[in-house]
């Protein structure tokens, strides 16, 4: 995308750069000989219109993100940037700093919850890919609160000779003990996902395991998945991301699994998610039809889809009762216009039979 808006912006700096240039050019030629000013600036045109059409793009094969012809170009262009980027003076003072922050013994240890316990993923010299490790809320008001490690990740990799990064876990709730660990080679956007007990902090045998891709997984109940992945041809977005999801059972296969949701391969991505704060659990369907766009869809159990009609636009989140929006462009629903930024809650159930009454928890000031 930054990519992208770069090449715009050098676009239209040169057009604008070039269309300047044109017209001094012409109002010289207009006022030296009119005729020939006019002849000068029709006569391109004239030719413009009867040239061949543009020939097809020479680069269009790197929009083939995973195929090997692209990946191999990539790891070219890596070969040649990075020794120009050593070679420069400020490398080197710059690449020490950072990794002195990154592996500074006196930063904050941010944390997330888990069930009633804390849990932080601590990187330092020492421990570059990290320990994952949990405290109490109490113990973590302390000056030096205690920790234990739940998962050495670079003693994991040495014993397992893979470069393992730390990916992320997801819990099942309510007992947080049965998680979805995942693991990338060297930080690819490409996962493993192995089920992991967090009581006994190691791998459950036979536990569930979805091999390398771009996947999402959430939990529907002890023994159920849902899981967006890389089944196959037709599976994924022409972005490389997974475009059908299928409801995965304990001991059986993907490739076997039934499917339950799929976006159009020209979507950036779709999946499903599922909320445990509402029994029986909710899940929630999306379609990213573009970077910034999406549909919400949301049933229980195996019953029907049904769509929201929250503005494509919008970021929207649902917990238990609740449907949250925050439009990216102003929204008028009725009467009233919610501007662009706002933070809206309305409940679920009247917004699905066209009587929400929206509560602006937050609306966006001048500053």
């Amino acid at each position: 995308m930054q990519k992208r808006l770069t090449s715009l912006r050098v676009f239209l700096s040169l057009a604008f750069s070039l269309g300047v240039h044109s017209a001094l050019n012409a109002q010289a030629l207009a006022q030296a000989a009119p005729g020939a000013a006019a002849a000068s600036i029709s006569a391109p045109l004239r030719a413009a219109a009867t040239q061949a059409p543009e020939p097809a793009d020479e680069f269009q094969w790197l929009e083939d993100v995973m195929g090997e012809r692209s990946l191999a170009w990539v790891r070219e262009q890596n070969a040649l940037s990075l020794p120009e980027l050593r070679a420069r003076p400020e490398y080197a003072p710059i690449r020490e700093r950072v990794f002195g922050i990154l592996s500074a013994t006196d930063k904050i240890p941010y944390v997330f919850r888990i069930g009633p316990n804390l849990y932080n993923l601590w990187t330092d010299e020492k421990n570059k890919r990290g320990l994952l490790r949990r405290t109490t809320p109490d113990e973590y008001r302390k000056p030096q609160p205690a920790w234990e490690t739940v998962l050495n990740i670079d003693a994991l990799g040495a014993a397992e000779k893979e470069n393992w990064v730390y990916k992320g876990i997801n819990c099942h709730a309510p007992s947080y003990k049965r998680c979805l660990l995942s693991l990338s080679r060297g930080g690819a956007d490409a996962v493993v996902i192995r089920e992991f007990d967090l009581a006994a902090k190691a791998f459950v045998k036979d536990g569930f395991f979805i091999p390398e891709a771009k996947t999402q997984s959430d939990w529907l109940d002890d023994n159920t998945l849902v899981v967006g992945s890389d089944f196959g041809p037709g599976s994924m977005t022409k972005s490389g991301y997974a475009r059908t999801t299928r409801l995965l059972k304990r001991g059986g296969s993907l490739a076997q699994a039934p499917e339950i949701w799929a976006g159009q391969e020209a979507d950036v991505s779709a999946g499903v998610s599922v909320d445990e704060s509402v029994s029986p659990p909710r899940q929630t369907a999306y379609r990213s039809v573009e970077f910034w766009t999406q549909e919400i869809s949301i049933r229980t159990g195996d019953g029907p889809w049904q769509r929201l009609q929250t503005p494509g636009h919008a970021v929207v989140l649902i917990r238990g009762e609740w449907l949250f929006v925050q439009p990216r462009r102003d929204w008028t629903v009725g009467a009233v216009t919610y501007k662009s930024g706002s933070l809206l809650a309305t409940k679920l159930a009247e917004f699905q039979r066209g009587e929400a009454k929206l509560l602006v928890l937050y609306a966006p000031t001048p500053s």
